[in-house]
């Protein structure tokens, strides 16, 4: 993840779950993954391909968006966050990621100041005097 901004960026995130509160929103308390991360990308797992090891699923993915199926892992899309972890760590390259079409996500704000705006303006809070 990186500031969600079109300009301007200031940090690149190691998608942490213990420490982020993006993704404990996800892995804790349950909220669906489109609510809090404006992904590009979506994982997809090839059934045919799929080696069933689990290198994708447990620790190496961060929202815990990669289970065990009957024949092959499968990915539960209301947690993924479109990283990609799983698809660098799959032998088998069964996993890969493929670019949403326009539109399944949100144009990220201008710049920083921006996103403060819109942040403000959800919660009613005018954040112009602070600037």
């Amino acid at each position: 993840l990186t500031s969600n901004v079109q300009q301007g960026g200031f940090y690149i995130c190691n998608c942490c779950p213990c420490c982020c509160r993006v993704l404990r929103a996800i892995t804790r308390l349950g909220m669906p993954a489109s609510e809090v991360v404006s992904a590009h990308y979506r994982t997809e797992i090839d059934r045919e391909r799929c080696a069933g090891c689990g290198r994708c699923a447990g620790d190496r993915c961060p929202v815990g968006a990669i289970e065990a199926g009957e024949a092959a892992h499968r990915v539960r899309m209301e947690r993924c966050i479109g990283c990609g972890l799983c698809a660098t760590t799959c032998l088998s390259g069964a996993i890969r990621l493929f670019h949403r079409e326009h539109g399944e996500w949100a144009e990220p704000p201008a710049n920083e100041a921006a996103w403060l705006d819109e942040r403000g303006q959800a919660r009613g809070v005018d954040f112009s005097a602070y600037r």
